[in-house]
């Protein structure tokens, strides 16, 4: 075999490859960028950012709560439609206090959560400390439909007092839903905001 033809089929397979690569990248769809809500509470702990996987969405959540949240975690769903996957809990914790008793928010089968509405309170009156205590969530169908709501607090229902209806709202315009939380957190949970993507 001569070198000419060895070069010549050395460029034709280059030539053949950069195509081959350009055809992905032009095929390949773009991923929209998470939306975060702005985040609202208390100013103490530190930042996080708990995200589901992608093609994710939020279905729940799961954790401790006493007078208000020690700590919790996202229940997570994948996104298929018309039927959701298996939810699962995600691993991070948000929050470190062990206290409260065992919790639980999650949607009804094969819905999600679109907007969370929550309430904050001083955890010693005026020389306390800001934190949340309850967390409702507002499920959706694969239509966008609301149907119904889950209280995540310990007595299953919303708490008085504190800086109540905080809302963190996905938009719906395109139609969005949760699929993590971000904000602040220590030994409880001091502020969240929501991470909303295209459902």
């Amino acid at each position: 075999m001569s070198q000419i033809f060895i070069k010549q089929l050395a460029n034709a397979w280059r030539i053949l490859s950069f195509a081959a690569v350009g055809i992905v990248l032009i095929s390949a769809p773009a991923r929209s960028e998470p939306f975060l809500l702005p985040v609202q509470g208390g100013g103490g702990g530190g930042g996080f950012f708990a995200a589901c996987p992608p093609d994710h969405f939020v279905v729940g959540l799961r954790g401790r709560t006493g007078a208000w949240i020690d700590n919790m975690r996202l229940i997570c769903a994948h996104g298929g439609v018309p039927n959701l996957g298996a939810p699962f809990d995600h691993g991070f914790v948000i929050g470190n206090s062990v206290g409260g008793a065992d919790a639980v928010a999650q949607c009804p089968r094969n819905t999600f959560v679109g907007n969370i509405r929550f309430n904050t309170v001083n955890t010693h009156g005026d020389d306390g400390f800001v934190v949340i205590n309850t967390i409702e969530i507002f499920c959706f169908n694969n239509n966008g439909e609301f149907v119904t709501t889950r209280h995540f607090a310990q007595d299953d229902g919303p708490h008085t007092g504190g800086h109540p209806d905080r809302s963190s709202n996905c938009p719906d315009n395109p139609r969005m839903a949760l699929i993590g939380l971000h904000g602040r957190h220590g030994l409880f949970v001091d502020a969240i905001g929501g991470v909303c993507d295209r459902f």
